[in-house]
């Protein structure tokens, strides 16, 4: 079977269970992968926000031991009567060293370290008890800034270690911030407090979040989009586009984006951090977020397909079944498809296919008396029908009218009592192409190149009766006379252009035929310049010959019966349309199938 039970029944599975589970499985995987990565990115920012919490405690525990250091009395007054550290008491440089030991204690939860930068003289640093040569960091781009400001905080990160033991500088990163000592009794500038953090105790910090996978990162990026701090401390001090991120964009303050590094699709999450202008970044691979789910979801199509598998094995069992018997059935009612009507149709079993059989037999019981009775009935009305169409044919085609055939006799006789015996001839030979055209009842059908002959005897003896009142033009293209036609068609047209069209005009008529094929059609066209006629004239025209013969007229066919005969040979595509006004002539078109008859043989060729 090429539509077979079996194909169908797979076919439904594959359109409405497999197709539509695997669409909705897709579905399910994109919305929860949404909904994961969402969920996912809302939590690390609100992780994110924890750490930045911390962070800020941090930051601001630092902005206020600057500022309290910046304001303790000790320190301005250390500031503004010594130059030098050596110069003071050991008990003033004690208190000064118990100020610094008090306030990390009750202030700093972090090992951080405080630097006094006066104006000028040496430097003091929690870092060192040398007194080292610090002054170089007077010269650096944040100091003047410090130094031209009153009570604001400068933060400088990242920040290289300037701290030195014997000859060698730490190879370590800060994260300071630096504020005025200001005298305000006298508004001037004292010096400058520089509190540094190591990089380290911040990235403490950071590392208390859950990076989900190995290939996270998490970091903070100053106001300049620079590394601060970081698991590679190689990375610190580079801007973000160095490091591989330069599609990065942060659209606000606090969000979520999507970037693609060499490493594949990324999550990055960001945060500001208080003032600063700093940003926490954290970057989650896709990988890693989707790994359950993905996995999830392998497991789910494994067992689809095993189930799917098993459904469509027990499918082609169940499906083979039925189709077998199915086409048993199938092979019988073959049989009497072929004629076989007294076939039995024998089915076991007790379910529909077997009720169908059973039905089958009982149809045919009466289909059988149905079909002999049919049979019975189509013969009737055929051989009537035919008859019918036999007796309109010869009706139509009906024998010369006697007083047409007087008359061209008598046209005949006295043209030979004038002694013009060539024309006598003609009309003869003319009148009895006529009249065996008129009696071959045989052939109905003849070529184009016969029916222009026959109209040309008509026309011929025409002429002879009507003096010579009219002439004849003919365009038929050579390649069209073998053309079929129905007989005796345009006759009836030239007949009542000479009868009526030219009737009391005072002018020489003129009848044009001519052919052309057009799209699978023959058409003829019949014109005169005869009087024309009207609306009115030409939608009566049809039915004004059906029963009252003009004596003149070769026979009793008018053109109603004419487009009658062509619709009973054609269909009713095929017929006369007439066109004419007043004056102006009449056209009469014949719209008839393009069929050539086959040279040597009776067939023909449909050209449409």
């Amino acid at each position: 079977m090429t539509d077979s039970i079996y194909k169908k029944l797979i076919l439904s599975v594959m359109l409405f269970i497999v197709i539509p589970v695997v669409l909705l499985c897709i579905y399910i995987f994109n919305y929860f992968e949404e909904i994961l990565i969402q969920n996912t990115a809302q939590n690390e920012l609100n992780n994110l926000a924890l750490i930045n919490q911390n962070i800020g405690y941090t930051l601001n525990s630092m902005m206020t031991t600057a500022r309290y250091i910046s304001q303790d009395k000790n320190i301005i007054s250390f500031l503004k009567n010594h130059r030098n550290i050596s110069d003071i008491s050991y008990d003033y440089l004690l208190n000064i060293e118990r100020l610094f030991a008090s306030v990390k204690v009750n202030f700093l939860s972090h090992n951080i370290q405080i630097t006094i930068i006066p104006k000028t003289g040496e430097i003091f640093t929690t870092w060192s008890k040398n007194f080292d040569d610090y002054s170089f960091l007077r010269e650096e781009r944040w100091y003047n800034d410090v130094i031209h400001s009153r009570g604001s905080f400068v933060w400088i990160a990242p920040q290289r270690q300037y701290v030195r033991f014997g000859d060698e500088t730490l190879d370590k990163n800060l994260i300071s911030v630096a504020t005025n000592i200001f005298d305000t009794y006298v508004d001037n500038s004292l010096g400058v407090v520089l509190l540094s953090l190591n990089e380290a105790e911040m990235y403490k910090i950071l590392s208390s979040a859950d990076m989900r996978g190995s290939s996270g990162e998490i970091f903070i990026i100053n106001r300049d989009n620079m590394v601060i701090s970081h698991r590679d401390k190689s990375l610190i001090g580079k801007s973000v586009e160095s490091i591989g991120f330069d599609k990065l964009v942060f659209d606000a303050e606090t969000g979520s984006t999507e970037i693609k590094l060499k490493d594949g699709l990324f999550l990055v999450n960001y945060l500001v951090v208080n003032d600063t202008k700093w940003k926490i970044v954290q970057t989650v691979p896709y990988d890693t977020l989707i790994y359950k789910t993905r996995q999830l979801i392998k497991k789910v199509i494994t067992y689809s397909f095993v189930i799917l598998i098993l459904a469509l094995l027990a499918l082609f069992v169940f499906s083979t079944k039925i189709s077998l018997r199915i086409r048993k059935l199938m092979s019988l009612m073959k049989r009497i498809e072929d004629g076989f009507l007294d076939v039995n149709i024998e089915m076991s079993g007790n379910d529909e296919i077997f009720e169908l059989g059973q039905a089958f037999n009982k149809m045919m019981l009466k289909q059988k008396a149905l079909i002999h009775k049919i049979q019975e009935e189509e013969r009737i009305i055929a051989e009537e029908q035919k008859r019918n169409a036999e007796i309109r044919l010869e009706m139509l085609l009906a024998q010369i009218n006697p007083h047409f055939l007087f008359n061209t006799l008598n046209t005949i006789k006295w043209t030979a009592i004038m002694g013009a015996t060539e024309t006598v001839a003609e009309m003869v030979t003319n009148l009895g192409t006529i009249l065996e055209m008129s009696i071959n009842k045989g052939n109905d059908i003849i070529s184009l190149s016969e029916e222009i002959k026959n109209v040309k005897s008509y026309l011929y003896i025409q002429k002879i009766r009507f003096d010579n009142q009219f002439t004849t033009v003919f365009d038929i293209p050579s390649d069209l006379e073998k053309c079929l036609v129905p007989k005796f068609i345009m006759q009836p047209i030239v007949e009542n252009s000479i009868i009526h069209g030219f009737k009391g005009i005072n002018r020489i008529g003129e009848i044009r035929i001519s052919a052309y094929s057009d799209k699978g059609k023959l058409v003829i066209k019949v014109q005169d310049n005869g009087r024309g006629m009207g609306y009115d004239v030409i939608n009566r025209f049809n039915d004004s010959y059906s029963g009252n013969t003009n004596k003149s007229r070769l026979s009793g066919i008018g053109i109603n019966n004419v487009n009658e005969r062509i619709k009973l040979y054609y269909g009713s595509d095929y017929g006369i349309q007439i066109k004419s006004s007043v004056g102006n002539g009449t056209e009469v078109v014949i719209i008839l199938p393009k069929i050539i008859e086959e040279a040597g043989n009776d067939e023909s060729i449909n050209c449409g």
